[in-house]
């Protein structure tokens, strides 16, 4: 798989059983290739949104011949310790 990380500039969300995940590429440098990101896991509640999991930091996609990337996080704030990379396990776009 060789990804990019222009190709996942926006927000990319998925909702399931009333949670949603929001990966969210904000802010892309071009001159350096970097993309301040966010990563959300939330559902609504009677207040407003409840906040289950979130980090902001600055994506890099790791490309493998033949396997899934890995994006690792460089400069991470995060709601838990020792969260180092995600995994991108599928891939679509829909319009």
């Amino acid at each position: 798989m060789n990804i990019q990380l222009e190709q996942l500039y926006g927000i990319w969300r998925h909702e399931h059983n009333g949670v949603i995940t929001d990966f969210n590429v904000r802010v892309y440098d071009e001159q350096h290739h970097t993309g301040l990101s966010m990563f959300t896991i939330f559902k609504w509640a009677d207040e407003g949104s409840e906040i289950i999991y979130e980090w902001h930091g600055i994506p890099e996609i790791i490309n493998y011949p033949d396997q899934i990337s890995d994006i690792n996080l460089h400069h991470l704030i995060s709601t838990e310790e020792n969260l180092t990379y995600l995994k991108i396990w599928h891939f679509t776009i829909t319009y």
